[in-house]
């Protein structure tokens, strides 16, 4: 199966069964946006994890207005891309 060929439980690709790293940089309103993003994952089954190597997904908020956010995040996505992490970028 594709999920055993690339390493990943099968449970990684259904729905609200993924392990979910969300990472939030920017102003307060990308603050806002993050925590509701993480209750509403929650709510939907998935699991928040606290680390990037814990993670199915990684999903950066970060707002693109202010260049030391957009800088942050970009970093994290490369690492995640790295990694061989799902991405989800919001901002």
């Amino acid at each position: 199966s594709l999920s055993a060929s690339a390493g990943l439980a099968p449970e990684a690709h259904v729905p609200g069964r993924q392990r979910v790293f969300v990472r939030t940089h920017g102003c307060q309103h990308n603050q806002s946006d993050g925590e509701y993003m993480m209750g509403q994952l929650r709510d939907y089954g998935y699991q928040l994890v606290d680390t990037l190597e814990e993670c199915d997904v990684c999903v950066v908020n970060s707002c693109t207005v202010k260049t030391p956010s957009e800088a942050r995040g970009l970093h994290i996505l490369r690492e995640a891309r790295a990694a061989g992490k799902g991405l989800v970028l919001a901002g």
